[in-house]
């Protein structure tokens, strides 16, 4: 989904991209790139210097960047003369940059665009966010931030377009008067709104659209460790999300206090319903088996699993792959009765399995990982806009320990695109896909 992000001089609009970046959306800031169409040694900077004149160079051959500001405030004529210049070299660069980044699979791309109704066909966008503060403020702002007088202030204000009409033609609108706690908990209402709608934009038009998704795994913090971001983005997007786990987790090295396997069973059940809870899973189902007892050839597993897929239909199933990510017998184990009942249940919809890359395998602190498929990846997901929702479930799992520091840097890196293996994938297959959902690219032949 690509939102055009817009509003007038000192209204916030870089403090809401900010917010909106560390949330997880790709942004393309127009400023950034207006800058770099005039740097030195560009066409877009020689097509200034011959329009304008040497005078706003700077000694070191660089746009002085103030004083041709200066000049086109105050005459309208030549703001548009330098608006011709830079604004086609930015916007055939910000297209190029959205474009990269829907080929990668990123969700929501988010283009900085100051002058959108100005410049530009609001068309060009899925949705069009407008801040917006009284004038009142922003010039308060701008003199403030930009030690300006009241008529240079003014001057600029009254080069834009009123926001008025701007709020009509807007489909949300954040309000940024006060502070900027007050401006980062409106963005943040204003994010969820578009998160929610990318996600079920993301589906496509299929004219049967997806209704659910069922996740099988072995123990509690499995389906948030591993699928979590993706949990919580179907469930948003409006999917019924289905959650099978097959033990307690009793067998855990972390007892969280408990001596006795059936305390520490029921403490980490009580945490998968919370953090079931956070992703927005609709129905969890407990088989109570003991931890590391599985096995895979038991017919019951599979006839649990099988039940499962009849009682929720799902239109794709989540899993373990085969090697289980981790060797883990339980995981395997579970593989293989949920690719049992997906066989004898007429492979209904996809069957995808939790993966990793080989990168992140080499780059874990836990040894042993084997879950690299490598060019067997058949899905990439980009689970960012909902790592919080994640982060809070693996933050009810207390009595676990994930192994990477929540809510920096390293973490959004590793854990904001989650991968994934197809049954009947492997190499030489197409080109990932961008969502579990896109059948006509993701079914498997019977």
């Amino acid at each position: 989904m690509l939102v055009g992000l817009t509003g007038n001089v000192a209204a916030g609009k870089s403090s809401v991209l900010a917010l909106l970046s560390r949330w997880g959306a790709t942004v393309v800031d127009s400023d950034v790139l207006a800058r770099e169409a005039v740097e030195p040694g560009t066409p877009g900077l020689a097509a200034v210097v011959a329009r304008f004149g040497d005078r706003f160079l700077l000694p070191d051959g660089t746009l002085d960047r103030a004083a041709l500001r200066r000049h086109v405030m105050a005459d309208r004529s030549e703001r548009d003369a330098l608006n011709a210049i830079v604004h086609p070299i930015v916007r055939r660069k910000a297209a190029e940059l959205a474009a990269a980044a829907f080929a990668r699979g990123d969700l929501i791309v988010v283009e900085d665009v100051p002058l959108l109704f100005e410049v530009r066909d609001p068309a060009d966008f899925d949705v069009i966010v407008l801040v917006d503060a009284p004038v009142r403020v922003r010039r308060e702002r701008l003199m403030q931030g930009r030690a300006l007088t009241r008529d240079d202030a003014d001057a600029i204000i009254a080069a834009q377009l009123p926001s008025g009409p701007k709020r009509i033609k807007s489909d949300v609108v954040v309000d940024n008067p006060g502070t900027r706690a007050e401006l980062e908990s409106r963005a943040l209402g204003a994010w969820q709104r578009l998160r929610a709608l990318a996600a079920r934009r993301s589906l496509g038009p299929a004219a049967t659209p997806p209704r659910s998704l069922l996740a099988v795994f072995a123990h509690p913090d499995d389906e948030t460790y591993g699928p979590g971001a993706a949990l919580a983005r179907y469930a948003e997007a409006g999917l019924d999300v289905h959650v099978l786990c097959a033990t307690g987790g009793e067998a855990a090295k972390r007892r969280a206090g408990h001596a006795d396997p059936d305390a520490l069973r029921r403490h980490r059940e009580q945490e998968l319903r919370e953090a079931c809870l956070v992703l927005g899973v609709r129905t969890l189902e407990l088989l109570r088996r003991r931890d590391r007892t599985l096995d895979p050839d038991d017919p019951s597993g599979a006839a649990w699993v099988a039940a499962a897929i009849r009682r929720t239909r799902p239109d794709a199933i989540l899993t373990f792959g085969e090697d289980g990510i981790s060797g883990h017998p339980d995981h395997r184990a579970v593989h293989h009765w949920t690719r049992r009942a997906w066989d004898g249940e007429g492979r209904p919809g996809a069957l995808w399995y939790v993966a990793i890359t080989e990168e992140t395998a080499a780059r874990s602190p836990r040894p042993g990982l084997l879950g690299r498929p490598g060019p067997e990846i058949a899905a990439v997901l980009d689970g960012r806009p909902w790592l919080d929702a994640m982060e809070a479930a693996i933050r009810c799992h207390a009595s676990q320990h994930f192994p990477l520091p929540l809510d920096t840097p390293e973490w959004r890196e590793r854990v904001g695109r989650e991968v994934f293996g197809r049954e009947g994938s492997g190499a030489g297959a197409a080109a990932p896909v961008t969502d579990l959902f896109l059948l006509d690219t993701a079914k498997t032949p019977r």
